[in-house]
């Protein structure tokens, strides 16, 4: 028994903790008394010295902030930009205030602030507000510039302008027709003058300068009235009041409305802009002189200063202070390893007094713990922990009693377990075959290719798919805080409300419209919208699909079907399509009408029936009748109708017409309808009809005279031929040899086989006469077409020939005239291929460098309006060459307002009729350059060209001076692209540019014609 055996627990503990406690106390106000030196040392640290510093850094921030916003503006003129610049003068002021304050016992401090304070205000009165007025004043010229802006892209005055042009065309061409050329000349003026009055506004709007204003008021004030009125009385002298009159009125008022309602706002809004003629360059001169940059240099190194002393004071304080701080740590250790060994005793002892009798009984309710309830202990003391043995082995008495309780209560449990557990599992396995079916279904809606929206009655967007967010670049969680009208331009708020109503009624809808992206590029989409409801809420739950490229292709199949109108128009020749299931037309060609006389609404089988007088079918179809060829072209056993029409048409004329046509058939191959073409060849028939008259009157000379003709005895190979024929050839009668190898020699080696096949023939008697188209030589060398025609008029009794007569017709102009119909037809078809494949270049070239239908329809309509010109140019000089200066004079049309700025010079050269396109879709594009990005851009600018002929080719040289700055690009723009394409490819000729500080220059070297 020791000393404590007979104290309760509370009081060992607290003889224990008393002791502590007491070397803790000691320990306390050792260390108490070193704080508060360590306090005292530190305090004017934190208090004083760590505000003056961050005070400073601040002050600096407050700086570069009125800096950041000042420049911001300067740069992007946004008045959002000066907020920091004024929020931080706002509060520059009262932090200096604060930090002179804390520093008021340093004078030195106090006056270096004092110059940063001047300093601030130098920078602000010097620099900093002279370069925000000067940005204000850019800004409003910046916003006259829109207004202009916006007033030109109405095209207000280019509507105007193309109607009086227009009807200008329609009353020039009224006098032309009546051969009145001095009303056409009068009107041709008044186009003029409003050209002229164009050509100076535009040129006004362009520069800026009054001067090109004289063009405008000259025609306004002088010529136009006055040719208006001399329109008038002319319309007045012949009497064309009823046919003129109305459109005399017409143009009159067109040119006013031209002057008010489009040329003097324009004007006005210009030299609204010219009042404010301040430039970047200004803001850039006040920069360039650095007072702003000076200053705040100066502001930033007395800052560095200021702090550099006030870091410099800290310093020493700190060391001070680190000094109290050692001594404390020190007799801190030392008191409290004193505490530790004394304390650690006390706690020993005391420890051991509770934690025997303790182990005793955590051993015996160890052995309860583990099933023994034969557990009994005894502890000999008068504290706690003696009463606490008493008690355990009264619970080991009660724990035998409740064990068999406990036993029973363990099976019911057991059984309870088991059947809740089954139910558990049944449970899981449904909600896991609920949840793969919600996997599956969200899976497909994300997965699908098209894009699914849920929106709300609200038009707000709720769910949408992966395909979504694919499409238009947002994702999920941005679409659904967005409404359908923030993608869907076409879809405005005001139409919302209408929208959901009709579709509450009608279930669902079926539309097409425009889907904005996230990058702001358009996309076409095919929407079809359901109504449905969904836990009592209404949703339509909208499938939209990208039809982008189909809109495209449905455009470009729109542009190619005109082209192939264009040119079977060009032909002369008119399509149609007939459906044999009702006998009638579903296509005829409005050419139809030039034909025959009948509109197309006038067109029926049954009108041909009433107007062909004649039919005349070719090939093997020429002995059938019409019925039966009918028969044989629905079954498909004719696989072309080919025959000759001859028709009345409706104003009386006899007309020959060729119809071709193919079967159409349906998806079972079945003939259905019929494909054809019709053309005029009343031309040919007259030449066919000339041709039969030219035979009967052969038939007569072979009968009744020797001229032209030719007698040959086939048995012995002499043969007669009549000086006429001699003379043809160029021969003197005397000669000629009189057999038959003389005229042997004189024939084409390639047309002895088809003469030899022709006299077999006729010879067999499988032919009435002989005939055949052959080259004979003359005389001089030269080779004569010669149409030779003969009949047999001798046989001996087996049948064999023995003598013959003939006549030689010279056809050699008839067939140079069909050849160079073939050949033009041949150019023909070659030049449709050659313009459809630029065509489709061309659209693929500027669909690449456009980001809008818009912009594409301009550009593309540009390039086809330059082929269609050089088209129609070529058309009219027969598919001939063309002079090159004229080529560039056609190429110069669009740019008629830069044409003083351009220079051209070079020798007469021909072009061929297959580069005329080409070259001039290459002046084209380079003109389009220069006038958008290279020196016709610039007031000052121009464009050299000049061409050379060297040896086997033609050197063009383009030459630009007085453009903006180029740098040389990492490769070819679209039309750069489309240059060369069409020099290397389409010419096969070689293209060298260049990118140099002077301008943009190229050469163009072409095969010589």
């Amino acid at each position: 028994m020791t000393i404590t055996a007979h104290m309760t627990i509370g009081r060992k503990m607290g003889l224990g903790f008393g002791v502590l406690l007491a070397l803790v106390a000691t320990l306390a106000v050792v260390v108490l008394f070193n704080l508060d030196n360590m306090h005292r040392q530190f305090s004017f640290v934190i208090q004083h010295d760590a505000p003056v510093i961050a005070n400073a850094r601040h002050l600096l921030t407050l700086v570069v902030d009125m800096e950041t916003g000042q420049r911001g503006f300067v740069i992007t003129g946004k008045d959002e930009f000066l907020e920091p610049y004024e929020n931080a003068v706002a509060a520059f002021s009262g932090l200096l205030s604060k930090e002179k304050m804390l520093v008021s016992d340093n004078p030195a401090q106090v006056k270096l602030l004092e110059g940063i304070e001047a300093s601030v205000q130098e920078w602000q009165d010097k620099a900093a507000a002279p370069e925000i007025a000067m940005r204000r004043k850019i800004g409003e010229a910046t916003v006259d510039a829109q207004q202009l802006q916006e007033i030109l892209s109405q095209g207000e005055g280019k509507r105007i302008i193309d109607r009086f042009m227009a009807l200008g065309h329609e009353v020039e061409v009224f006098f032309s027709e009546q051969g009145d050329w001095e009303g056409a000349f009068a009107m041709e003026i008044i186009e003029k003058c409003m050209t002229d009055r164009e050509d100076g506004q535009r040129g006004f709007l362009i520069t800026g300068k009054e001067g090109f204003l004289e063009k405008y008021t000259a025609g306004e004030q002088k010529e136009l009235p006055a040719y208006f009125a001399r329109l008038r009385t002319i319309v007045s002298d012949r009497g064309f009041e009823n046919e003129l009159k109305g459109k005399i009125d017409q143009l009159e008022q067109l040119a006013a409305d031209w002057t008010y309602k489009a040329a003097e706002p324009e004007i006005a809004a210009r030299r609204q802009m010219n009042k404010h003629p301040e430039t970047l360059k200004d803001v850039a001169v006040l920069l360039e002189a650095g007072t702003g940059k000076r200053i705040l240099d100066r502001i930033r190194e007395d800052f560095k200063k200021f702090i550099a002393e006030e870091e410099r004071l800290t310093a020493m304080r700190f060391t001070s202070a680190s000094q109290a701080s050692r001594r404390t740590t020190n007799t801190t250790i030392l008191l409290a390893l004193i505490s530790l060994i004394f304390g650690g005793f006390m706690a020993m002892k005391i420890t051991r007094g509770i934690t025997e009798p303790v182990g005793k009984l955590t051993g015996a309710l160890e052995m309860v713990a583990k099933g023994d309830l034969g557990q009994e202990i005894e502890i000999k003391s008068n504290d706690e922990i003696g009463e606490l043995s008493t008690s355990f082995n009264r619970m080991v008495g009660d724990l035998k009693l409740l064990e068999g309780d406990r036993q029973r209560a363990v099976e019911e449990l057991k059984l309870a377990h088991e059947e809740l557990e089954d139910k558990v599992q049944e449970r899981t396995k449904e909600l896991e075959a609920t949840n793969e079916t919600l996997r599956l279904a969200q899976f497909s809606v994300d997965g699908a290719s098209d894009s699914i929206f849920w929106i709300g009655s609200d038009s707000h967007i709720r769910n949408v798919n992966q395909a979504v967010c694919k499409t238009l670049g947002y994702s999920r969680q941005e679409l659904m805080s967005m409404t359908i009208h923030d993608i869907d331009p076409n879809f405005s708020r005001e139409d919302w409300g209408r929208a959901w109503e009709a579709l509450r009624v009608s279930g669902d809808v079926v539309f097409e419209t425009t889907h904005r992206k996230r990058d702001g590029g358009m996309i076409s989409v095919e929407v079809v919208a359901n109504y449905v409801i969904f836990g009592d809420v209404e949703y339509n739950v909208a499938f939209a699909r990208d039809i982008t490229a189909r809109k495209l292709a449905e455009e470009a199949l729109r542009e190619r079907e005109e082209l192939y109108r264009n040119a079977i128009a060009a032909a002369d020749a008119v399509v149609y399509q007939k459906e044999f299931a009702g006998n009638t037309y579903s296509y005829m060609g409005a050419a139809i009408t030039d034909l025959i006389g009948y509109d197309v609404d006038e067109v029926t089988p049954e009108l041909w029936l009433k107007i062909v007088t004649q039919v005349e079918m070719h090939g093997s179809a020429r002995d059938k009748s019409q019925s039966e060829l009918r028969r044989l072209f629905i079954n498909g056993e004719l696989p072309v109708w080919k025959g000759d029409y001859k028709c009345i048409t409706k104003n009386g004329e006899t007309r020959w017409l060729n119809d071709s046509s193919v079967p159409i058939h349906d998806e079972a191959g079945k003939v259905v309808g019929c494909l054809g073409v019709l053309q005029n060849i009343t031309d040919r028939k007259l030449a066919e009809e000339r041709l039969h008259l030219s035979e009967d009157r052969l038939t007569l000379a072979l009968e009744a005279t020797s001229e032209g003709v030719w007698d040959w005895n086939i048995a012995t190979g002499e043969i007669f031929c009549s000086p006429s024929w001699c003379n043809a050839l160029g021969f003197d009668p005397s000669e000629v040899e009189p057999h038959i190898r003389f005229w042997n020699r004189l024939t084409h080696p390639e047309d002895m086989p088809r003469v030899t096949k022709a006299l077999n023939a006729h010879f067999q008697q499988k032919t009435e006469l002989f005939e055949c188209e052959v080259r004979l030589r003359m005389k001089s060398g030269e080779y004569r077409w010669i149409l030779d025609r003969g009949k047999v008029v001798e046989r001996d009794e087996d049948g064999k020939p023995l003598r013959m007569v003939g006549v030689d017709v010279d056809i050699t102009e008839r067939k140079q005239a069909e050849e160079s119909r073939a050949m033009l037809s041949r150019e023909l078809d070659h030049r449709v291929k050659n313009n459809l494949t630029s065509v489709i270049t061309l659209a693929q070239l500027t669909a690449q460098s456009t980001d809008s239908i818009k912009d594409f329809v301009r550009l593309f309509t540009d390039r086809i309006t330059s082929l269609a010109r050089v088209h129609e140019m070529l058309a009219y000089r027969q598919w001939k060459g063309i002079e090159l200066e004229e080529l560039m004079r056609v190429a110069i049309g669009p740019f008629h307002a830069y044409e003083q700025r351009l220079r051209l010079s070079g020798p007469e050269i021909i072009v061929s009729a297959r580069n005329v396109q080409p070259l001039a879709l290459v002046m084209h594009e380079l003109l389009s350059n220069a006038a958008r990005h290279g020196s016709l851009s610039s007031e000052d600018g121009i464009v050299e060209v000049k061409w050379q002929r060297h040896a086997q080719r033609v050197v063009i040289d383009w030459s630009e001076q007085g453009g903006p700055p180029i740098a040389n690009p990492q490769e070819f723009g679209v039309g750069l692209r489309l240059v060369s394409g069409f020099v290397e490819k389409e010419i096969g000729g070689k293209l060298e540019v260049d990118f140099n500080a002077k301008g943009f220059k190229c050469v163009i070297q072409l095969p010589a014609p």
